[in-house]
């Protein structure tokens, strides 16, 4: 087997573990139920925004953290966080401890961006394509599998509402040692770049094997910007040529079509999944379980 699919497999075992949370679906009703007895307007307007500034806010220092760290450690606080976000779930009372709680909820979404750049950074470019399905499908079949176990459990009264959270609780903490397993990433596309040698005149260097669209196959990115001399490590580190090299990225990702439709999709679909688990699900328990009707006819 290649190195590729081992590392595929790998990573995506995680993504199914991280996503097999059968305690999602009902969340509404465990929170405004007996053990918990939030109101619907708590839930809604108070506990449930918080991780979605949470979340906000974190995703902007994210993205570069998680370069800076090299992915593992930020994939091993997204699971982490989970953990956290259930213990709190099944043992803390309260409407301060559920906007905590929220708080590692928000983090754990927001270090996702760990878990879908990680496997970039230790495959071949010309593998991308193949790799992204497979993390893509590793969580579609973990929340799928998991909203069916819920399913049969509560309707074969297998178990309750308030023990699927235990069961969530088992697959994150099956997240987070895997996630102690991954392989490190020696390098990152910005902080810790690997440098080529550089030729005579003075460019950065170019290896003798890249790939059609100028990504080297051994992970180096060549830069678009000519230097009059190769840089050095610590340079190659500073703020400033990160920045050059976030802003190059930027460019070249959005003057690209097939890239911003992707994105355009990936937002929508994300933000209805996000707004459907949090929010509509709490107008469905109305509807679920209407009043009693008092008949007319008292015969």
């Amino acid at each position: 087997m290649e190195s590729w699919v081992k590392l595929s497999i790998w990573i995506g075992i995680f993504g199914f573990f991280k996503e097999f949370r059968p305690e999602d679906p009902y969340i509404i009703q465990y929170l405004t139920g007996p053990k918990m007895n939030f109101t619907d307007e708590q839930v809604n307007q108070i506990i449930f925004p918080v991780s979605t500034y949470t979340s906000m806010i974190e995703l902007v220092f994210v993205f570069l953290i998680t370069d800076w760290l090299r992915y593992k450690p930020v994939v091993v606080v997204c699971a982490l966080s989970g953990v956290i976000v259930q213990i709190m779930l099944i043992w803390c009372r309260g409407v301060t401890a559920m906007q905590v709680m929220e708080v590692f909820y928000g983090t754990m979404s927001s270090t996702e961006v760990a878990y879908y750049t990680y496997i970039y950074a230790k495959v071949d470019p010309q593998y991308f394509q193949q790799v992204t399905s497979y993390m893509r499908a590793s969580v579609l079949t973990g929340r799928f599998l998991s909203s069916v176990v819920s399913q049969i459990f509560l309707f074969w009264k297998i178990m309750t509402i308030d023990e699927l959270n235990d069961l969530t609780l088992v697959g994150m903490i099956c997240a987070f040692f895997w996630a102690l397993g991954l392989p490190s990433v020696p390098r990152s596309l910005y902080f810790h770049r690997e440098v080529l040698p550089a030729p005579n005149n003075g460019s950065i260097g170019v290896p003798s094997e890249s790939t059609s669209n100028g990504v080297h196959r051994n992970g180096a990115i060549p830069s678009t910007t000519p230097k009059t001399e190769p840089p050095s490590r610590s340079c190659c580190s500073s703020s400033s040529y990160v920045l050059g090299f976030l802003w190059d990225d930027f460019k070249f990702a959005f003057t690209n079509m097939y890239v911003i439709k992707w994105s355009v999709w990936v937002a929508v679909g994300t933000c209805g999944y996000t707004q459907f688990m949090g929010y509509i699900i709490l107008f469905s328990v109305p509807i679920e379980s209407p009043p009693p009707i008092q008949p007319r006819n008292s015969h």
